[in-house]
């Protein structure tokens, strides 16, 4: 990774196209040996006069000296190549300059933001093992233990297109009833786990319908339905779907 630091300024007497050695700290700065660890690449500039040399360096700390490894611009007859500096005191100093911002830019442009998401999280569950009954967002869990939650839960409605109640997709379900039906259900819990479905319906008094097997109904008698109207209607299980407890929880609701 190319690193920037604050305030590191010094000078050199270099000459020529290979490694500057540094001279030590201009007034008011700090030098490359105070802040920047051995091995590490800065962005760097060069100035002497009217020369100049912008690119990436690598510092040296046993010889304190700079490695100019990647020149972006210069002053030079051809841009992006290295100066060929004169005898005299040259200002050698770390800076942001328009490489480090496009490589900021590439770097920001290659992240996606959901690897990054599921990254954290696993980090985040790595690090201070998690247990799996902790919520995770849009995660399948089944919890073992009473979970006390600090906002409502929200359940989505499903639009029934066919006669198929899926329990993968949710537990509230709406239909119009337009002809004769038969109803099934599909994915429901183990047994020894409650499963309730919610179903909304329209006009369920117009035609016959056929309700999943073993229900038992509140009553002890199958509903009448509403000819023109909505009914709401409930259905639980605590045996993987085996058997069905059904009532009425709404008739006519308008």
């Amino acid at each position: 990774m190319i690193n920037v630091y604050d305030r590191v300024h010094e000078t050199s007497t270099t000459e020529g196209t290979g490694p500057f050695y540094l001279n030590g700290a201009a007034d008011g700065y700090r030098s490359f040996r105070d802040v920047v660890p051995n091995n590490q690449q800065v962005y760097y500039v060069i100035t002497f006069g009217n020369i100049w040399e912008v690119g990436v360096g690598r510092y040296q700390s046993q010889t304190n000296s700079l490695l100019r490894e990647n020149v972006t611009s210069s002053s030079a007859a051809t841009i992006a190549t290295k100066v060929n500096f004169p005898e005299g005191t040259k200002h050698i100093f770390i800076a942001t300059t328009a490489a480090a911002y496009t490589d900021l830019s590439s770097l920001i442009d290659g992240i996606n933001i959901q690897d990054l998401t599921s990254s954290i999280t696993n980090s985040i569950t790595s690090s201070y093992g998690l247990p799996e009954n902790v919520a995770k967002r849009n995660t399948p869990q089944t919890f073992t233990d009473v979970q006390t939650f600090g906002a409502a839960v929200k359940e989505k409605s499903i639009n029934l297109i066919g006669n198929v109640i899926d329990l993968s997709l949710g537990n509230v379900f709406v239909k119009a009833i337009t002809g004769s039906t038969a109803f099934s259900v599909i994915n429901t819990s183990q047994s020894g786990v409650v499963v309730g479905i919610v179903l909304k319906l329209t006009n369920g008094g117009q035609h016959i319908i056929s309700w999943f097997n073993n229900i038992v109904w509140v009553g002890g008698v199958q509903p009448t339905l509403t000819f023109s109207g909505t009914d709401l209607l409930g259905f639980i299980s605590h045996d993987g779907g085996v058997n069905w407890t059904g009532l009425v929880m709404g008739k006519d609701v308008r």
